[in-house]
């Protein structure tokens, strides 16, 4: 359940400082199911193989040990290498395979998280306090689960005496070998739907543990404001604030361009684009404007919209630097203004672009 106030989902930036914190969805029961699973596939597959050599390398001993008036220590040494080696290495490779497969479950469920700080010590881990507070609310957890194992145990372990009952019935009669041999695969079938069962409980105990995460770390509203007023005040995010606020006003720049009635040039350096309307404008307006690469730009866009294009370097320079984008050009502009449109109004037969 949620905290009082926090109705929210957590934010990216609350998910990533509880990563850093070296706070992760785990379910130690989803690992050790998949261990339990790993462990029974290797039994399974090869155990008979190995407990045969065991045995064969138990005839050998017993023969050099009633056959042998006394071992040197050539011998002993050779005997022990080869226990270490080729009898108990399946065992070596089992067990980091096991380590493996643990180490893989947490690196999945965690989403290869890694937190150095959770290593440092820290003095509130060794309060007995707080794990006692908690102490009945997973005793009672941890008791509900075992009663279920216990369980769920009982009916495979039913569920399997009642499938091989003609089976086991006949162990008696075949001889020790064959008793041991129908023992070992009905044990091993119990362990193989056991592993089952233990897998899928893994599965509902991550579910569980997502959710008790998501639900840890969920905010209020007001938390989320003030998330938000702490982002927006980073230098990164306000230079990219500033850099997509420029992006939107040079498209829309260009695209008032395409309206403009004449574009005054230096003729390189700069571009300023004018628009007059004498029907809704009391005087000329600065609807666009650019140095350099930016003047190129509105000098192909004017080209490509067929808007006049007049070369007046003191004019366009005096422009740029005095008018502003959107705003209306000053009064001691207004002849120098009025002669281009004069010139575009003779020069396009009595009329202004547009």
């Amino acid at each position: 359940m949620s905290k009082q106030g926090q109705t929210e989902k957590a934010t990216p930036q609350r998910l990533k400082k509880a990563r850093e914190q070296g706070r992760f969805v785990s379910s130690r029961e989803l690992i050790s199911s998949l261990e339990f699973l790993a462990a029974v596939y290797v039994i399974r597959h090869y155990g008979p193989g190995w407990f045969l050599h065991l045995r064969g390398r138990m005839s050998r001993w017993l023969d050099l040990a009633f056959g042998t008036p006394e071992l040197t220590l050539n011998q002993l040494t050779r005997l022990g290498r080869e226990l270490v080696v080729y009898d108990l290495g399946p065992v070596w490779l089992a067990g980091l395979g096991m380590v493996a497969v643990a180490l893989t479950a947490q690196m999945a469920t965690t989403q290869f998280g890694l937190a150095t700080a959770s290593l440092a010590p820290q003095l509130s881990r060794l309060s007995p306090m707080g794990r006692l507070k908690d102490y009945p609310a997973q005793a009672m957890r941890q008791l509900g689960q075992a009663i279920l194992v216990l369980v769920l145990a009982g009916l495979a372990l039913y569920a399997l005496a009642i499938e091989r009952y003609p089976v086991i019935l006949s162990w008696g009669r075949g001889g020790v070998a064959s008793g041991l041999n129908g023992l070992s695969l009905a044990a091993g079938d119990l362990l193989q739907k056991g592993a089952v069962v233990f897998a899928v409980l893994g599965l509902i105990d991550l579910a569980r543990a997502y959710r008790r995460y998501n639900n840890d770390l969920m905010m209020s509203k007001q938390e989320i404001k003030e998330e938000m007023k702490d982002a927006e005040g980073s230098p990164e995010v306000k230079r990219k604030l500033r850099r997509l606020q420029r992006e939107r006003s040079r498209r829309r720049m260009m695209a008032d361009v395409e309206k403009a009635t004449a574009i005054v040039t230096n003729p390189t350096h700069y571009a300023v684009a004018i628009r007059f309307d004498l029907e809704s404008m009391a005087a000329p307006k600065v609807v666009g404007k650019g140095k350099n690469y930016l003047a190129r730009r509105i000098r192909e866009r004017a080209m490509a919209k067929g808007i006049p294009i007049v070369e007046n370097p003191p004019l366009a320079r005096a422009l740029y630097q005095s008018v502003a984008v959107g705003q209306e050009i000053p009064a001691h502009l207004y002849k120098a203004v009025a002669e281009i449109l004069a010139y575009i109004y003779r020069l396009m037969g009595g009329r202004l672009p547009r």
